[in-house]
C-alpha cells in the first residue's frame, strides 16, 4: 500500500482578503520549505512539521530558514576508548589519542585557546569535560598543572586513580618567577583516589602554590579525593632575594579561592595551609588571605591525623565544614589549629572545634555548637 502525503494551507486572496484552504503534494510543500525531496521525516517528525508550519504562518509566507545545529559546549571532551585516552575538540581537529591518560589530559589542559588581541596574551583552554570512567595514571606521572581560563569538568563517575606509592600532587595550580598569575580556573566533579592494595597516602589533592605572583579567583567544587596524604595544601613562598625591608613581605600569594562542596575521606590531613619562608604579620602582601571554605565534608580515618591544620594569615572563613569522627583517627588527631600569624579567621557551624582544637590566631570569630551563640 502506499501512502501519498498530503498537506493544506492558508492561501488569502489578495483582492477581498478571504482565506481558503488549498492541498499540496507532499513534493510541492517540501519544496516550499525548502527542504529536498529526499529528506524523511522520523520520529517526531510530525512535531518538527507542525513547528514548520506555525514558523511559516508567523512569518507571513516567508521562507523557513532551519538554524545550524548547536555546537559543542566544550572545548574539548576526553574519554577512554578501550586501552586509549582520547580528547576530542569542538573544531572537529584530529583528536589527541595515546595509551597514557596523563599526556592526553595535560595536553588538552596545555592548550593556549585563542589570542586576546587587546592584551596579547592567551587565554587558556577553555572547557573540558571528561567522561565517566577509570582512569589510571601512569607511574611516570607528575601532576596536572592548570593554567588561568580552564574550567576543568568531571562527570560524577569520572575516577583518576594515581599510581600505588605516589608522591607528588594531583591538581597543581602554581604562579611563576615569570609574571605569570594562575585565576579563573574551576575544577568540578571527579573522584580522585590511589590504587589499591594498601594505599600509601603520601601525594596531594590539590594545591594553590604562590610563587613571586598570586594564585587568585579560583573555584573548586563537588570532587572527591579518597586516602591522600593531603586533601587540599596553600601555600606561599616569599621572595628569598628580597631586600632586608622587604623580606618576609615580596612573594607569592594565595588570595580570594573558593571551595564548596567537595568530600574527602580518610585523608592523614584534610586541608593544610604552608608558609614556605619568613613572613611578617598583616603584611598583606606575601601570605594566604580571605580563602573560602564552604560546605565541604571530611571523613576522618584511623589515619588522619589533623583536620585543618595550620590555618593561617588574614580573613580566612570556614562555613559549615564537618571534619567527622576525628576521635576515631591517630591518638592525640587534632580537629583544626589556628596559627599565631592568623587573623580575622571566621568559623560558622560544622564540626572544626572539638578534638584538640587550638586558637593561637588575633581576632578569630567562631559561632558554632561549641562557641558563640545563634540568632
Amino acid at each position: 500500500m502506499t501512502y501519498r502525503f498530503v498537506t493544506a494551507i492558508d492561501k488569502e486572496d489578495d483582492n477581498d482578503n478571504n482565506k481558503t484552504r488549498e492541498k499540496i503534494s507532499r513534493a510541492n510543500f517540501l519544496k516550499m520549505l525548502g527542504i529536498s525531496s529526499g529528506f524523511v521525516f522520523g520520529i517526531g517528525g510530525l512535531g518538527s512539521l507542525d513547528k514548520l508550519l506555525l514558523n511559516r504562518k508567523a512569518l507571513g509566507g516567508r521562507r523557513v530558514v532551519t538554524p545550524p545545529p548547536q555546537q559543542q559546549p566544550f572545548t574539548y571532551i576526553i574519554y577512554k576508548r578501550g586501552l586509549e585516552t582520547v580528547a576530542q575538540k569542538s573544531d572537529g581537529s584530529n583528536p589527541i589519542i595515546h595509551p597514557i591518560t596523563e599526556v592526553v589530559i595535560q595536553s588538552a589542559l596545555d592548550d593556549p585557546g585563542p589570542l586576546d588581541d587587546s592584551a596579547g596574551i592567551r587565554a587558556g583552554p577553555g572547557h573540558i569535560y571528561i567522561q565517566d570512567g577509570i582512569y589510571d595514571l601512569s607511574p611516570s606521572f607528575q601532576g596536572f598543572n592548570l593554567r588561568s581560563f580552564t574550567t576543568l569538568t568531571l562527570s560524577p563517575q569520572a575516577v583518576l586513580r594515581v599510581p600505588n606509592g605516589y608522591a607528588g600532587v594531583v591538581f597543581k595550580l602554581e604562579s611563576s618567577d615569570a609574571g605569570r598569575h594562575v585565576y579563573d580556573c574551576t575544577i568540578d566533579g571527579g573522584y580522585i583516589m590511589e590504587i589499591d592494595p594498601s594505599p600509601q597516602r603520601q601525594w596531594t589533592g590539590i594545591l594553590l602554590h604562590g610563587v613571586v605572583n598570586g594564585i587568585l579567583f579560583n573555584k573548586f567544587m563537588n570532587t572527591t579525593i579518597r586516602r591522600a596524604k593531603i586533601g587540599i595544601q596553600l601555600v606561599a613562598t616569599s621572595d628569598p632575594n628580597a631586600p632586608p625591608d622587604k623580606l618576609g613581605i615580596d612573594g607569592g600569594w594565595v588570595n580570594g579561592n573558593l571551595f564548596e562542596g567537595l568530600k574527602m575521606w580518610e585523608n592523614d590531613i584534610f586541608i593544610d595551609f604552608v608558609m614556605d619562608g619568613p613572613y611578617v604579620p598583616d603584611g598583606q602582601q606575601t601570605g594566604i588571605f580571605k580563602n573560602r571554605f564552604m560546605n565541604i565534608e571530611c571523613q576522618s580515618g584511623p589515619n588522619t591525623l589533623h583536620g585543618v591544620r595550620n590555618i593561617r594569615h588574614f580573613g580566612n572563613s570556614f562555613i559549615n565544614v564537618n571534619i567527622w569522627d576525628i576521635h576515631t583517627g591517630s591518638p592525640g588527631a587534632i580537629v583544626s589549629s589556628i596559627h599565631p600569624d592568623a587573623r580575622g579567621t571566621i568559623i560558622i557551624s560544622g564540626l572544626m572545634t572539638g578534638q584538640g582544637f587550638l586558637d593561637q590566631g588575633k581576632a578569630t570569630k567562631i559561632v558554632d555548637e561549641n562557641n558563640g551563640s545563634f540568632l
